[in-house]
């Protein structure tokens, strides 16, 4: 059965989903049947887009925002129910929150970089 879904839920998705790698696939095209058939079995768009949400902030905290780390969108919304994974973010936002620069790794520093230059939130928060 098919939940009442908002007409732009894809754009909301794809609008919370992590940014990868520049030149790295997302897989939206697959990503849109694997959703079908999430909502098909049940899964309401709310949880879904929560979990979207989640991975994103996790994703953030980890250094893996705007990276080749970050899930292809096809296999996040996949048979393996990854939006229903669970991510220790409050323990996580402080610890990452307060580190000084000489603290991170390079590949931490390279996403904060790429967060900076590819989030107009972020650029406007900084000034």
């Amino acid at each position: 059965m098919m939940p009442n879904l908002p007409k732009d839920y894809l754009a909301q998705l794809k609008a919370e989903y992590p940014k990868r790698a520049k030149g790295k696939a997302y897989g939206w095209p697959e990503a849109f049947k694997q959703l079908q058939m999430r909502f098909k079995e049940g899964h309401d768009f709310e949880t879904i887009l929560q979990g979207t949400k989640d991975y994103c902030a996790a994703c953030r905290i980890s250094g893996d925002y705007g990276s080749e780390f970050v899930k292809m969108a096809s296999t996040f919304y996949g048979k393996q129910l990854c939006f229903l994974d669970e991510y220790e973010l409050e323990d996580a936002v402080p610890e990452v929150r307060y580190r000084k620069p000489e603290e991170l790794s390079d590949r931490q520093r390279q996403a904060d970089i790429l967060a900076f230059q590819r989030d107009p939130l972020i650029r406007r928060a900084s000034k």
